[in-house]
């Protein structure tokens, strides 16, 4: 008897690694998943909701199914906490970006009677240009990770300040900041905080 091929597929646990890695890049629903793992969708559909005359094979898969799925879910919170925890450590420590653009310039061209440059007829050159930015700390996300990490000593700090002098809070949280950014070898100036107000009365 010969094997049924679209049965097949369930028995191999590749497919279940394709939908665990479908549901962790961002796939929504089961349309979305068949789609990624390129399974019809009115197949998989039927597999992922056994019925009281499924055979026992049968409700296997939906549970495998199941669990690859919940397992894709969990892939996906850690991606995106992973992702936010590098975010922040950016915002924290300042960083730079470098933007490359390719640009083309052509010399030697020649003119004709008329004093219309030849189409091709010089020497083109395609050179890229760097343009690199420095961002600040992001006094924010400094609050959020002092708030954060050391509530104990900030929080409250914050939430008083927010009530009578909000900027103050803040200015005093970063300051703290700067000073442990200071004894790390780090120096700051109050340029590196744009929006932030000076409650020393500095400029």
């Amino acid at each position: 008897m010969m094997a049924n091929p679209k049965a097949e597929i369930w028995n191999d646990e590749q497919i279940y690694t394709d939908i665990e890695n479908a549901v962790a890049d961002g796939s929504e629903n089961l349309r979305d998943i068949a789609n990624e793992c390129g399974i019809k969708y009115e197949t998989f559909r039927a597999r992922c909701y056994p019925t009281k005359k499924s055979t026992p094979a049968f409700i296997e898969v939906s549970h495998k199914i199941t669990a690859a799925i919940k397992r894709g879910k969990e892939s996906r919170k850690s991606n995106i906490k992973a992702a936010a925890r590098r975010g922040l450590k950016k915002l924290l420590e300042g960083f730079e970006t470098v933007d490359v653009v390719t640009e083309k310039k052509t010399t030697g061209q020649k003119t004709d009677s008329s004093g219309k440059i030849i189409p091709d007829s010089g020497t083109t050159t395609l050179y890229k240009r760097e343009t690199r930015k420095q961002y600040a700390p992001n006094a924010t996300a400094v609050i959020f990770a002092l708030c954060n990490l050391d509530s104990e000593n900030y929080r409250s700090i914050y939430k008083a300040g927010e009530q009578e002098n909000s900027d103050g809070a803040r200015h005093g949280m970063i300051a703290a900041w700067m000073q442990e950014q200071d004894e790390r070898g780090r120096s700051f100036t109050k340029d590196d905080f744009p929006g932030i107000s000076h409650a020393d009365g500095g400029s």
